[in-house]
């Protein structure tokens, strides 16, 4: 077994023990890897991507984890993988309650778009989620609930279906 191949195991096992207690024992065990599969570096995370298949093949062929199944969730980290990896660490430690600041900044469209579908999955699974986000229109369409700050100062309060009729807001920050 390559060292590459054990560390995975070992990440596999720490991660199997974690999840044990909450899942039915036909669940398999969802892990997630990131590695850059599109730009500059796409060649080293396809062969890393190809280590880490084997290495879950290796490891259901010997039974998986306490009976369960590995199964391999590929994330492109080429765009804003630290904050992929913070969020995913937050979430390993059952929060009730994420803050998540500027989930959008930076990213393409196609980016903020996969972002809030996350969030409005997350937020479906019952987490309680405080967003601070420039990105007003995504925000309104994602959250129940808002507040609209200027120079540190609540200005406007409200459901999101409120906030996005309310011409102030609108004027300032939707462009209607």
């Amino acid at each position: 077994m390559t060292r590459f191949r054990a560390l995975m195991l070992a990440m596999l096992v720490a991660a199997g023990g974690l999840v044990a207690g909450r899942a039915a024992a036909q669940d398999a065990i969802k892990i997630g890897f990131f590695a850059p599969l599109t730009g500059f570096a796409a060649a080293d995370g396809a062969s890393a991507k190809h280590s880490a298949e084997i290495a879950v093949e290796e490891i259901n062929a010997a039974g998986g984890i306490k009976g369960r199944k590995v199964e391999l969730v590929v994330y492109d980290d080429r765009h804003d993988s630290k904050e992929a990896f913070a969020i995913g660490r937050a979430l390993m430690a059952r929060p009730r309650l994420l803050l998540v600041d500027e989930a959008s900044l930076g990213l393409a469209p196609i980016f903020v778009e996969r972002v809030y579908a996350a969030i409005r999955a997350l937020v479906g699974e019952g987490l309680t989620l405080l967003l601070v986000e420039q990105n007003v229109q995504q925000t309104l369409a994602t959250v129940g609930r808002a507040y609209v700050l200027e120079v540190g100062r609540i200005v406007r309060e409200g459901s999101a279906a409120e906030l996005a009729r309310d011409p102030a807001v609108r004027d300032a920050y939707l462009g209607a």
